[in-house]
């Protein structure tokens, strides 16, 4: 029975490599626990990072809105005071709220605009707004009435025709003229004041009649409308279009002779060597038809102001080299005037005449010091500040006695030797007059 205890025994106990494996299973399952346990964290963590961040960019986006709400509703404001009908109905599709912002009077846009008497804006609020004016009239009912207001010089019934939705270019007549093609030849209320409310309403500058091909600034360059012409030009219409017959603005303003259109388009940079379907510039045009004083400013005119960048700089380099030629040669002008003294110079010379040579007087009397003096009437008489005139503002000039002049002899001992031999008598007669002893 014993035995049967013992079997029993040893089968139960687990062997080394089991119990190996026993713990490896538990510490993997360990790491498991630990690694789920370390992801659901991670997520929580992740979850509540964009949480924060959900909330943070929708905060920030509602603050995006309200400052580009704020910026929309005071751009209404100020168009509605300027008078700008095409940026209110902008603003307005933007999604702009008329009175969200008030001027400095307490003012809305609606308000300001009635105030500074701009009365499209107020009749294109009244007739439907920006959702409901493109279907409140016949779109082709309120363009002809816009270019008959034009054609007629009616400024208020053509901003009302835009207020009710009208196309500045929607209605042509049977050549292709529009409603900008009118304005731009009349003056007054019907010239400037018209051409700005279509410019504000979407006109646009470079339209061409289908009949010759002439844009407005060809009309307003014919009719000599100078005002006309800049405002034009100012707006960004084209001042080298071309119409059927390859005629210019500046080919019509000088085909009917206005001056002042001409210096006008010329200022503004129009070719000047452009030549239409007959080959003729604006000068020989000019010539043809007798307009002398525009034939004379085309002469004067020192090139073309609309030629090319390089052509210019051509023209500027012949201008520096003709110049750089020019000083050459005056350099070279006064060069010859420097050396013409020298070459005079070069042939026999006359000097002038020298004092005549006095033998020095040797003073004998002063034994005990030895001292020399010159003679008076060699060189001090000969010396320039003797003979120099008296000043014209005093009556005489203070003579000085004569002073004694270096000659280049040491004394040894305080005193010279007397006896001078035959050597130093010649040597001191080849000295000058004023530095004899």
């Amino acid at each position: 029975m014993a035995s049967c205890c013992g079997k029993s025994n040893k089968e139960e106990e687990p062997t080394p490599l089991e119990l190996l494996n026993l713990a490896e299973e538990e510490r993997e399952l360990k790491r498991k626990k630990e690694l789920a346990r370390a992801v659901r964290k991670w997520n929580q963590q992740m979850q509540r990072d964009e949480e924060r961040e959900r909330k943070r960019l929708a905060k920030l986006e509602a603050e995006l809105k309200e400052a580009e709400q704020k910026l929309v509703d005071e751009k209404l404001y100020e168009y509605a005071r300027i008078g700008l009908l095409n940026r209110v109905e902008e603003m307005f599709e933007r999604g702009a709220v008329d009175g969200a912002f008030l001027g400095g009077d307490g003012d809305s846009a609606i308000s300001a605009a009635r105030k500074e008497g701009h009365s499209h804006i107020l009749h294109w609020l009244e007739a439907g707004g920006a959702t409901e004016r493109k279907n409140f009239f016949k779109q082709e009912e309120v363009d002809l009435n816009l270019y008959q207001a034009a054609r007629d010089k009616n400024l208020e019934a053509a901003k009302l025709a835009i207020a009710q939705g009208a196309n500045p270019d929607g209605h042509t007549n049977y050549w292709g003229v529009t409603a900008l093609h009118k304005a731009c030849v009349r003056e007054l209320l019907g010239g400037l004041p018209m051409m700005q409310v279509l410019l504000e309403a979407g006109a646009e500058v470079d339209h061409v009649d289908r009949s010759n091909g002439m844009t407005p600034l060809h009309k307003a360059a014919m009719a000599g409308i100078v005002e006309n012409v800049q405002w034009l030009v100012v707006h960004g219409a084209n001042i080298e279009a071309v119409d059927y017959k390859n005629r210019t603005p500046l080919h019509m303003a000088t085909d009917w002779g206005h001056f002042q259109t001409v210096r006008l388009l010329i200022g503004n940079g129009a070719n000047i060597k452009h030549k239409d379907n007959n080959d003729r510039t604006v000068g020989r045009l000019a010539e043809i038809r007798g307009h002398d004083a525009i034939v004379e400013f085309l002469a004067k005119c020192p090139w073309n102001l609309a030629e090319a960048r390089a052509d210019r700089k051509q023209i500027f380099r012949r201008a520096l080299e003709k110049c750089a030629a020019a000083l050459m040669k005056k350099k070279e002008q006064q060069r010859d005037l420097r050396d013409q003294p020298t070459q005079d110079s070069s042939g026999p010379r006359h000097e002038p005449a020298t004092p005549a040579k006095s033998p020095a007087r040797r003073n004998t009397q002063d034994t005990g010091k030895g001292s020399e003096h010159l003679d008076s009437s060699s060189s001090v008489a000969n010396h320039p500040r003797r003979n120099a005139q008296p000043h014209r503002f005093s009556g005489s000039i203070k003579r000085s006695p004569p002073r004694k002049l270096y000659t280049g002899r040491r004394r040894r001992g305080g005193r010279e030797k007397k006896n001078r031999g035959v050597a130093g008598d010649e040597k001191a007669a080849d000295l000058p007059s004023h530095s004899r002893k």
